[in-house]
């Protein structure tokens, strides 16, 4: 997930106790900004980055970046992820950056389907050759096994061996999509 919350929240999250923000500082000690004259302050909390993007004379603007299984799950994301787990890991999110669910903005997300199949999973990946017309960009998933990438205008789709990731027994097929252009689900 990617998202956004109201720059009203900005001071709350740079003086939070339980995130340690730092900014991106030159070899001569500068703090670095980009060309719009924004300056990252970056913190980690679980899964999540959080960017409280400052501008001396703009509204500063906050990214919140990470997985909600990931969180749930400690790091992984290869088993089931139900509706209520998902509910509490906002939660345990939310609460941790004390912003309401209800203020933050989804700018891109990503969800993804296991299957179980039959056969190797190695096999499905090679028959595929096309999506929709579209042809695929072929790669390694973080250099463990096969990964073929459909890339659209407004979303991706991925579709990947998930068990040999995760170096499961069982055969187990992933197919992920990556809504880029949240027009794409309106």
């Amino acid at each position: 997930f990617k998202l956004t919350a109201p720059a009203k929240y900005s001071d709350q999250l740079l003086n939070a106790e339980n995130l340690s923000f730092r900014q991106s500082i030159s070899k001569e000690g500068e703090i670095i900004t980009t060309e719009h004259g924004y300056n990252a302050n970056r913190a980690t909390y679980l899964d999540f980055d959080i960017t409280v993007w400052e501008h001396p004379t703009k509204p500063h603007r906050i990214e919140i970046k990470g997985s909600f299984h990931k969180l749930f799950e400690g790091g992984s994301n290869y088993k089931d992820f139900s509706f209520t787990e998902f509910q509490s890991a906002v939660k345990t999110l939310t609460d941790a950056i004390k912003i309401p669910p209800t203020e933050l903005n989804v700018s891109l997300f990503e969800f993804g389907v296991n299957i179980k199949p039959p056969i190797e999973t190695s096999y499905l990946i090679e028959g595929i050759k096309t999506l929709s017309g579209k042809k695929f960009e072929r790669e390694t998933y973080n250099g463990k096994g096969l990964l073929l990438r459909f890339d659209f205008a407004q979303y991706q789709i991925k579709v990947y061996d998930k068990g040999f990731q995760f170096t499961q027994k069982e055969p187990l097929l992933r197919v992920e999509l990556k809504v880029k252009k949240m027009a794409y689900i309106n």
